[in-house]
């Protein structure tokens, strides 16, 4: 049990470590004035953005889950 302890905790860790760069990228994009520009670098944002978002779900529910067996819920 120990071995997935350190498991879910090194995934979440690095999930949540990804999460914050995709976010950092994310947040790094140059949205210009021009209406033909714009409409589609949002869009690319928010693709990095549900990149983002999806490691961070991964790295809640492992921490979830280490909270869970810290709390002798499971």
């Amino acid at each position: 049990m120990q071995r997935l302890d350190v498991f879910m905790g090194t995934v979440g860790s690095v999930a949540a470590l990804v999460a914050a760069g995709l976010f950092l990228y994310a947040s790094r994009f140059e949205v210009r004035e021009n209406l033909d520009t714009m409409v589609p670098e949002i869009q690319r944002i928010g693709r990095w953005n549900a990149y983002g978002s999806r490691a961070a779900f991964v790295g809640a529910l492992c921490a979830s889950y280490v909270f869970a067996r810290q709390s002798g819920w499971i």
